[in-house]
């Protein structure tokens, strides 16, 4: 669900323009124009993504099922649309123009299924699991959180895409609780280990500083390819 689309067409074949994620510009071109989740979330300020997520889920499922969904009374219209070759659920602009003032309050309703699904961290019988503080707080580096953040991001992404976060030839446990607000990721307190660059003294495997790396030599790699198209 989250993107950084700018033109996008929906399933009955007619053209139209979301809003590019990257700029949190709108597109003023002619026809309807669609909001992506991510979009969202960064016109709005809304920050508790775990919050949004459940909240985007109920109205694509009320819409998937034939109902019209409504926030404070107003109907939602929802679209499957392609962007950069990809479907992805979008609200309607003017929809999210008409309940931006409330859609804060809406997304918070949803809290009480992120407490349901992932449960609170107990500090004694989930002492295994750390948070990104406490984790940052065991590695024996200074400034460990200039790496730490980028290499959080990155497992992160790859947890919550379905796939096994590693770094090099080490799986690295995770999982959400739940918080105040939203939810937030944790490591298993035995795999913080691989995230500290002093034990990878023979090369076998990627140290946080190779990792951040990485993904900077291939974000200007990638910076320096011709654009086509979209």
């Amino acid at each position: 669900m989250w993107n950084d689309g700018s033109t996008i067409s929906v399933g009955n074949g007619s053209d139209v323009v979301a809003i590019d994620d990257r700029t949190s510009e709108l597109s003023h071109a002619e026809g309807d124009r669609w909001v992506s989740m991510k979009a969202i979330s960064r016109l709005l300020g809304i920050n508790h993504h775990g919050q949004l997520a459940e909240a985007w889920d109920w109205l694509v499922a009320m819409t998937e099922c034939g109902r019209t969904p409504e926030i404070v009374g107003q109907p939602i219209r929802m679209a499957v649309t392609i962007i950069r070759g990809r479907d992805w659920w979008c609200m309607h602009e003017d929809d999210m123009r008409r309940v931006a003032g409330s859609f804060h309050a809406f997304v918070g309703t949803f809290q009480s299924i992120l407490d349901r699904k992932y449960a609170r961290r107990d500090p004694i019988e989930h002492s295994e699991w750390l948070g990104y503080r406490a984790v940052a707080g065991t590695l024996p580096m200074e400034n460990p959180e200039t790496l730490l953040n980028s290499v959080w991001q990155h497992l992160q992404r790859e947890y919550r895409d379905g796939r096994v976060p590693r770094l090099g030839d080490h799986e690295i446990r995770m999982r959400y609780f739940a918080g105040d607000k939203g939810r937030a990721i944790h490591i298993h307190r035995d795999d913080v280990r691989f995230l500290d660059q002093n034990i990878h003294e023979d090369g076998s495997c990627f140290t946080l500083r190779d990792v951040v790396d990485h993904f900077r030599d291939l974000l200007g790699e990638i910076g320096r390819r011709p654009s086509f198209g979209l």
